[in-house]
């Protein structure tokens, strides 16, 4: 019952948390409604989940029923923000940067006034977090409480309060930190505005493009320390897939568009093949010499824009080469690699099952590549598999590959533990009978406390009596440290050197 329940509170909250309703007093309930059924749970309700977590028979009180609806909202945070952090009341109330982009003001004054030395890092990441999320009351009142000279950022980061106002588009927040410049000349200094106009189009809005051009103009005439990278305003427009932000920049700041900028790379990389088309017709743009142009279709391959790689290909613009196939293959993207072979003839690197035989989720791409491609493999594929990958991949190379394995497959598997590999190797591979062998397989196998692998490597291989009495003695003092019984690889030394001294 309650893990329906916590489910459908989950799927309740993803699509209706408005739908949330509490009841004052001492019965406690609530209602929620989503897209596929409602919940209602009250007191008794909530007894019985909670019985159910804790094991209890005792009355649960409002109390206890509190505590279970905080549970079910810890769960419903971790499934939706599965990739950001959760934080727990009593974490985050000793945490001014959570507090601070939470929109926590009187907690966060509680906090400043037991912690009114608060470091350099903590304020700079609590204003980061305000920006984000727009409250520029919170801002202000870091700034009353600490001072403008702690808005310039930490050393060695140069990302300060205006990027990150520019980046998420806060109109308010950038002319409150305008304000401020006009009165602290420092600031006007420190400030980093050719970065802040770079990141604008990441906002989405061409305004905070335009506003952010002005000032930086305004800025570069008197400021002498400006840094040179202005131009990347053109690649995260083209990033963001803006092509109205481009032409405004083409039309405004012409000057800087042929400068080393790399906007066909960003409209790649962001999927927006519209922007790479408008690219191609921007005059000199496509014969401009940018750094690594030319490998255009490798760089679509490589970020998985088939469609991109597709039109690029049919109109001639950039090169191919076998990094293009390379890069499919070791990523796993079949669809891709599948399209290259068909359709160019660069192919790929040599050896390319030798490095991704290691990966269990290859095995299809081991497939495709042993029928349809023929410079692919080494023994060294079945070498690497031994490590870390399953007996599948093993067995495929073995049964539709000719170029087998060597010795280090069997000591790759010894090394890995993995005693299913060990004893398959041994069995169906040919390659493993009567070779001389180095004390380190057997130290190997020691380590991985395989009695059954040793005896049978003792039995087939040749080793030197000495070494082995070394191994003996160095394995008994090691083992009387640490344990009374005596392991079995232990006694199979033992008795081996029983038969061969004698």
């Amino acid at each position: 019952m309650m893990q329906q329940q916590s489910s459908t509170l989950i799927n309740a909250t993803k699509y209706n948390l408005k739908n949330i309703t509490f009841s004052s007093g001492n019965q406690l309930n609530f209602t929620m409604i989503s897209k596929d059924s409602t919940i209602s749970m009250n007191n008794s309700n909530i007894k019985d989940s909670f019985n159910q977590i804790s094991g209890t028979t005792k009355v649960v009180k409002p109390f206890w029923a509190v505590l279970l609806i905080f549970k079910y909202v810890n769960y419903i945070h971790i499934d939706i923000y599965k990739a950001k952090s959760v934080y727990k009341w009593n974490e985050m109330i000793i945490n001014a940067c959570v507090l601070a982009g939470n929109g926590y003001l009187d907690l966060l004054k509680e906090y400043f006034d037991k912690n009114d030395q608060c470091s350099h890092q903590i304020l700079y990441r609590s204003k980061r977090n305000t920006i984000k999320t727009n409250n520029l009351t919170i801002l202000k009142c870091i700034v009353d409480r600490f001072g403008s000279d702690f808005l310039s950022p930490p050393k060695k980061i140069d990302k300060d309060v205006l990027y990150y106002s520019s980046k998420y588009g806060r109109h308010d927040i950038i002319k409150y930190l305008l304000g401020l410049a006009d009165n602290t000349p420092t600031l006007q200094q420190q400030w980093n505005y050719e970065l802040a106009l770079a990141i604008s189009p990441r906002s989405g809005d061409l305004e905070m493009v335009q506003f952010l051009s002005e000032i930086f103009d305004y800025h570069i005439k008197r400021i002498r320390s400006i840094h040179t990278t202005y131009q990347n305003v053109f690649n995260n427009a083209a990033l963001v897939g803006r092509i109205d932000i481009i032409e405004w920049l083409v039309n405004n700041r012409s000057k800087e568009v042929y400068l080393d900028t790399a906007m066909y790379h960003y409209a790649i990389k962001g999927g927006h093949l519209n922007v790479v088309e408008y690219l191609s017709t921007l005059p000199n743009y496509s014969s401009m010499p940018f750094p690594y142009r030319d490998q255009l279709m490798d760089f679509a391959a490589i970020n998985d824009r088939l469609d991109i790689l597709k039109w690029l290909h049919a109109n001639d613009i950039g090169q191919c080469t076998k990094l293009a196939m390379t890069n499919a293959i070791k990523t796993n993207r079949l669809h891709i690699a599948k399209w290259l072979h068909d359709n160019r003839t660069e192919g790929h690197e040599p050896n390319v099952i030798d490095i991704i035989s290691v990966y269990d989720h290859m095995l299809e791409m081991i497939k495709w590549l042993t029928e349809n491609r023929t410079d692919a493999c080494t023994t060294k594929a079945m070498d690497n598999s031994a490590k870390l990958a399953s007996l599948d991949i093993i067995k495929y190379l073995h049964y539709n590959r000719t170029e087998g394995c060597s010795a280090y497959a069997i000591e790759n598997a010894i090394r890995s533990g993995n005693k299913e590999m060990i004893r398959w190797l041994i069995e169906n591979r040919s390659e493993f009978s009567m070779n001389p062998k180095s004390i380190k397989l057997i130290e190997t196998t020691m380590l991985v406390q395989d009695s059954v692998t040793l005896e049978w490597l003792l039995t087939n291989y040749e080793f030197s009596i000495d070494d082995i009495k070394v191994t003996l003695w160095r394995w008994r003092l090691m083992e009387s440290l640490e344990r009374s019984d005596i392991p079995e690889t232990i006694k199979v030394l033992e008795q081996f050197l029983l038969k061969n001294q004698s």
